[in-house]
């Protein structure tokens, strides 16, 4: 929610000029790696208020609003649109709008999903969250798993740098860069008023929502098995923040698609 809300000038600014300069009747919204649970629809509520008081400020009616969201197939999207309902209700409530539609797009964003010119805006808002390879090396230590498959264990993650994203946009040739804001988030930051845990608790908590599935389907760990691996990675966490606050270095980028 806090990388949301720290871009949302961006997507303020993004928004107000599609609206001002293109003016649809009906706007493409998609939200790349939407996954589930309460902060499934937060990205899309955010925009659809974004929508609503620009088009206020420039004295247009509000589009018809066309939201896909998208995830891994893994995803469980039947918890998002059991959820739509009261959403909907919501958006009459709040801003009087009927004309929204909302709608899963299972696949990954790697390839094409969309038609083309279906979308006029496109959020993605992700994190690091993977494992360190000390935890994961400590299941081969104990015997839990066989070392060669900690050595064919891949998780697809790369950080890259301010510079490499502006040269690999450039280099691809389709986007302009219009603005970009560097920050930090400290790991174990989140809304954790209602859990007295420790900070090594709260980061593992969070890793283990995205990195589960991967570890269950390449490990095939048991409930149990996944729990002490867990309980171990906190461990490390709190070792951790006794030394130092860990941080997250976050990139809030706004591209603008060339014609």
């Amino acid at each position: 929610k806090k990388i949301i809300s720290i871009g949302g000038s961006m997507m303020e600014a993004a928004i107000f000029n599609i609206l001002s300069e293109v003016k649809p009747n009906s706007i493409g919204v998609a939200d790349l790696g939407c996954s589930s649970g309460p902060n499934a629809l937060t990205a899309v509520s955010q925009i659809i208020h974004i929508v609503d008081a620009a088009s206020q400020r420039l004295g247009l009616p509000v589009p018809e609003i066309r939201v896909s969201l998208n995830d891994l197939p893994g995803n469980d999207f039947n918890d998002v649109f059991k959820s739509l309902p009261e959403f909907y209700k919501k958006l009459k409530n709040d801003y009087g709008i009927d004309d929204c539609y909302v709608w899963g797009m299972p696949g990954s964003f790697y390839g094409n999903l969309f038609p083309a010119r279906s979308l006029h805006f496109v959020h993605s808002s992700s994190s690091l969250h993977w494992l360190s390879q000390f935890s994961v090396t400590y299941l081969p230590t104990r015997g839990l798993v066989e070392k060669e498959k900690i050595d064919s264990f891949n998780a697809p993650y790369y950080a890259p740098s301010l510079e490499e994203v502006k040269y690999e946009a450039g280099n691809e040739g389709s986007f302009v860069i219009v603005d970009v804001e560097a920050f930090e988030i400290e790991w174990d930051d989140g809304d954790w008023t209602s859990m007295n845990i420790s900070s090594g608790n709260r980061v593992a908590k969070t890793i283990r929502a995205v990195v589960e599935p991967m570890l269950e389907s390449h490990f095939h760990l048991g409930h149990e098995m996944m729990n002490e691996l867990f309980i171990r990675y906190a461990k490390i966490i709190d070792d951790c923040f006794s030394e130092t606050k860990l941080k997250y270095i976050n990139l809030v980028i706004s591209f603008m698609r060339k014609d």
